[in-house]
């Protein structure tokens, strides 16, 4: 249900929704377990940042890493979460060092598209910081999403263009360029990439 008002973008209501799960899962014995109330400040999480209370969003999801073991799938989620929101209240220090914890440990159960997409994040928070070098390196060693159809990849077409002005390499923007007009028409009729990851196209495009 909570999935559901957030797929409508009635987002108070999913927050409406969340904290009635919590509360439910904190008070009822029989479910009160540490996973399940984690999975609770999860939703609760998620839902928060899509209503921009990202101070709240990163208090929770710090609240649901706590009822979760180390290494596991929520464990992982839960510092994903505080990530964005870390990367959307402009604490980029914090959002670095939440998706380089992710990438570093690799005892977290991960896909190769999933690493690949929190490098892509990575270099997005390196660029926000103004580390444009450190950032495109980063951009080269992703791989497996260069080629999805869902849109990551025009946000990597776009970070590295805009690389490019800022270290004032025409020459490679031109070159940059041409790929990125291709990618545009490969996704266009894509709409599978999630809304809260591309909100980083435009705080970065704000940045630049």
């Amino acid at each position: 249900e909570i999935g559901y008002y957030q797929e409508l973008e009635e987002y108070a209501a999913a927050e409406e929704k969340a904290q009635q799960l919590l509360a439910l899962v904190s008070n009822t014995p029989a479910i009160s377990q540490p996973h399940i109330i984690g999975v609770a400040f999860l939703y609760l999480a998620d839902t928060l940042i899509y209503l921009g209370k990202q101070t709240e969003a990163i208090t929770y999801s710090k609240l649901a890493r706590k009822q979760f073991k180390p290494n596991s799938v929520n464990y992982a989620e839960s510092l994903e979460l505080e990530f964005f929101a870390s990367f959307y209240s402009g604490n980029y220090p914090n959002a670095e060092k939440s998706i380089r914890q992710l990438l570093d440990n690799p005892n977290y159960p991960v896909s190769d598209y999933l690493r690949s997409r929190r490098r892509y994040f990575l270099a997005y928070t390196l660029f926000a910081q103004e580390k444009y070098r450190e950032a495109d390196l980063e951009l080269a060693l992703i791989n497996a999403i260069t080629q999805d159809k869902t849109g990551y990849n025009i946000g990597i077409r776009i970070l590295s263009l805009l690389i490019c002005r800022m270290l004032s390499d025409y020459e490679l923007l031109k070159a940059r360029e041409k790929a990125f007009m291709n990618d545009i028409e490969r996704v266009r009729k894509h709409k599978a990439i999630r809304k809260r990851d591309l909100l980083i196209f435009s705080t970065i495009k704000e940045l630049a």
